[in-house]
């Protein structure tokens, strides 16, 4: 999938992201993992608009089943960690596993995104 600024205002994004998308990609880009963490993370685009302003109905159900995973984990994440550690109250929990948990949920998010919109799961890494 190619994302050119011409898309995006097609799409209604709005006038900052298309700014900071022009002068990132003047000349659009392909959906990689690498381009979409530097739209979603250090330019601060939203996935969420990308996915329901880009995405097919097919690849955007595709990334609504991989997103409700991901926040499934997010939410559960506390709670079990508390689970293990009884002296931990639920602000503990949310305060120090609950960080971790949404970074991954954020990162879970993006290559959803890039899934959905390339058509292919990539594979798992050890990391």
């Amino acid at each position: 999938m190619r994302i050119t600024a011409r898309l995006l205002r097609e799409k209604r994004a709005c006038e900052p992201d298309i700014a900071a998308f022009e002068k990132q990609w003047p000349d659009g880009c392909e959906v990689t993992p690498e381009n979409c963490r530097i739209a979603f993370v250090e330019l601060n685009m939203s996935p969420s608009w990308a996915a329901d302003a880009l995405l097919s109905k097919e690849a955007w159900d595709k990334y609504q089943t991989a997103l409700t995973v991901a926040a499934n984990e997010y939410w559960m994440a506390p709670a079990a960690a508390r689970a293990g550690r009884l002296a931990w109250t639920r602000t503990e929990c949310l305060r120090f596993v609950g960080s971790v948990a949404f970074a991954n949920f954020k990162k879970a998010r993006i290559e959803a995104f890039v899934d959905a919109a390339t058509g292919c799961k990539r594979k798992e890494t050890g990391a």
